[in-house]
């Protein structure tokens, strides 16, 4: 099957391309939907969406994630959402943060969320060369999990956030997925700042 190039990939109807300046930012608006929205899924990238992946290794906090993050998705998490990370890094984690974290105290990835029962999808060994977002299984592994909740079969809105442009392809191609499926509610895709940067 050949997957048509990037720029000529067309979403359905039902997805939206909005952009926000932080996942805090997304995270606040979803609250502000009416009362009586139901909940719905959200996928996360990690670096520079979760956490400003520069600032945490500078400041010796390899891997960490930030408390106010943790906290969004919890209270998410407590209100009923579906929550996955879609992530190219190591969905095991990196040594150094593993080594660090655990000396130091902080809550670092994957551990953290994973301690929170939030499932990781992402690379193995060579995530370096061989991107997770990028692999053909990538869309078939996040939408057998979509499928599993209780919010995808009640036709529940999903929201994907993350910062590069492999983050916006990756929606698209996971929303047509979803909606060749029979998923019929709303994919809004919010795109940060590249990086980090303003």
């Amino acid at each position: 099957m050949v997957e048509a190039p990037i720029g000529e990939l067309q979403a359905p109807k039902n997805f939206s391309h909005q952009h926000a300046q932080s996942f805090l930012e997304v995270y606040t608006s979803l609250l502000a939907d009416p009362p009586g929205t139901p909940a719905g899924i959200l996928l996360l990238d990690l670096d520079f969406t979760l956490r400003k992946t520069f600032h945490h290794g500078m400041s010796g906090k390899f891997g960490e994630i930030p408390k106010a993050s943790l906290d969004a998705i919890a209270d998410l998490k407590e209100r009923g959402w579906a929550i996955a990370i879609i992530t190219n890094q190591p969905e095991k984690g990196h040594l150094v943060a593993e080594a660090l974290g655990s000396i130091r105290k902080y809550s670092y990835f994957p551990k953290a969320l994973t301690e929170m029962k939030i499932p990781v999808f992402g690379g193995g060994p060579l995530f370096f060369v061989n991107r997770f977002k990028n692999r053909p299984e990538s869309i078939n592994k996040v939408t057998q999990w979509a499928r599993s909740q209780k919010q995808y079969a009640a036709q529940a809105n999903i929201f994907s956030v993350g910062d590069k442009p492999s983050d916006v392809s990756f929606a698209k191609k996971l929303n047509q997925s979803l909606a060749g499926d029979g998923h019929t509610g709303s994919f809004t895709m919010f795109e940060l700042p590249l990086m980090g940067l303003n």
